[in-house]
């Protein structure tokens, strides 16, 4: 499997591009109304047919964690039954809270 990244530099140039041959285009049909010019055409497809990453490898494996109910279609991790009971936290939770945060704010002040 090829795996391509993008980097926001070259979202922003491909963006630049596609504005850029817009304008041409939209100038070109101004003064001539009947031609379009072939490299503006040849941009447009291209920037269509590209697939990125995430349209490819990511989605099939966001579509392995997706459950039935969640897409019919893809799913296929299976469902966790739901608790009868809901969580009701104690004393001893509430203490493991503070301890925790106290440890958190003491290493962002250190």
């Amino acid at each position: 499997a090829v795996v391509t990244s993008f980097s926001p530099i070259s979202v922003q140039v491909q963006v630049q591009v596609q504005v850029q041959a817009l304008r041409l285009n939209q100038q070109q049909q101004v003064q001539h109304p009947q031609r379009l010019n072939a490299a503006t055409q040849e941009a447009a497809t291209e920037t269509t047919t590209t697939t990125s990453f995430i349209a490819t490898e990511l989605r099939g494996a966001a579509m392995k964690l997706h459950t039935k109910s969640q897409s019919p279609k893809e799913g296929k991790a299976t469902e966790t039954p739901k608790p009868s009971e809901p969580y009701v936290p104690t004393h001893l939770d509430y203490l493991k809270f503070l301890v925790d945060s106290q440890y958190v704010y003491k290493c962002f002040e250190d």
